[in-house]
């Protein structure tokens, strides 16, 4: 979802691509009707062609996320054009080399020159998403290009809406290009080890990352009591854990209008770092939730597991409960979905002595 909108955003805000209902492409009122004020055959043609212009945007960025950022398997025809191919044989020459010349007196040294060789094969994935993503802006400012030209050529060269026209397009061509690069910096691998940062700077990114690119539609309430300075190294981490759970309320809020506040409270208590983010939600839907949260709750351990984390629904709950429960330092954290008094609750226990400075 934060790919789509990060790549989509700026041409709904200028109304270059429509969206689809029951599988087909609304017609673009805004420009073809309302500015070009075009009707019958010129106005069938640029139907189409913004058709075809919101089409091939979104099948470039399809492709980018179901296509390039995955994981090659062992299945010859799965995941084919994915960019990051963690075969053995990549490895073998590697660990045969450091099994033969290093003579290392424990495990963790074994441990610490193979994830260093890992490391820089996934760079070398890094660099091929990368090229990737140079392919797919050019495809898309072309096109955008393509799409300019033709309009034009249908509109005729006294239509009073083409200098607006023009503007929005010329924007969309710099937007693109900035958010293509800023999206190439999240295939860059970063070091977060030389700075610190506190629960509140986690929060305020991730509330303006989703409502940056969701026209401000997820209102929010933060209580920030946390003062703890943490280790910049679970900054990332962190930030997954909130992106998605404030993910999973806007998705509830588009669906839905209910214009209420989620609420996210931050506390520290006996050594622990609690977090509560909260939604409201339909009364119609509590029994429905409280089955998917049971369901899904139920079999957390076992997805992660089996590396089935995807087939409970595209929620993130198994990510959440991963990174809370193994990369946050402590066992002893927790991670817990709860319906209370018709809103979504999640709550999460962070114990503070290994994450903080």
């Amino acid at each position: 979802g934060t790919l789509v909108n990060q790549l989509r955003n700026h041409f709904e805000e200028r109304n270059l691509v429509t969206n689809t209902t029951n599988g087909n492409y609304s017609h673009n009122n805004f420009w073809v009707v309302s500015r070009f004020k075009l009707y019958g055959e010129k106005a069938h043609q640029c139907f189409q062609l913004f058709e075809s212009f919101s089409k091939a945007t979104d099948a470039i960025i399809s492709d980018i996320k179901d296509s390039y950022i995955q994981v090659k398997t062992e299945k010859q025809k799965e995941k084919e054009k994915g960019c990051f191919d963690f075969d053995k044989s990549f490895f073998d020459d590697d660990i045969d080399r450091i099994l033969v010349n290093q003579t290392p007196n424990n495990f963790n040294v074994y441990y610490d020159l193979i994830i260093e060789c890992l490391w820089k094969h996934t760079e070398r994935c890094l660099e091929v998403m990368r090229e990737k993503l140079v392919e797919a802006q050019s495809e898309m400012i072309n096109n955008l290009h393509a799409l300019q030209r033709e309009v034009l050529d249908v509109v005729g060269t006294d239509n009073a809406a083409r200098t607006a026209f023009n503007d929005a397009v010329s924007y969309c061509q710099n937007a693109i290009q900035n958010d293509f690069q800023r999206v190439t910096k999240w295939f860059k691998r970063s070091n977060y080890v030389d700075f610190d940062f506190t629960i509140g700077q986690v929060i305020e990114t991730s509330i303006g990352f989703i409502n940056r690119n969701n026209k401000n539609m997820l209102k929010t309430k933060v209580v920030d009591n946390s003062t703890t300075t943490l280790q910049g190294r679970y900054f990332g981490t962190l930030y997954d854990v909130f992106h998605d759970i404030l993910n999973n309320a806007l998705v509830y809020e588009k669906e839905n209008r209910l214009n209420g506040d989620c609420e996210i409270i931050a506390t520290e208590d006996n050594g622990f770092l609690r977090i509560q983010v909260s939604n409201p939600v339909r009364e119609e839907d509590v029994d429905g939730l409280i089955a998917k949260i049971e369901e899904i709750s139920s079999k957390l351990e076992e997805k992660i597991y089996t590396g089935q984390s995807r087939d409970e629904g595209n929620t993130g709950c198994p990510k959440i409960y991963n990174a809370v429960s193994y990369h946050l330092g402590s066992h002893n954290n927790t991670y817990l979905n709860a319906i209370e008094d018709n809103h979504f609750v999640v709550k999460i226990a962070v114990e503070l002595n290994p994450i903080k400075i």
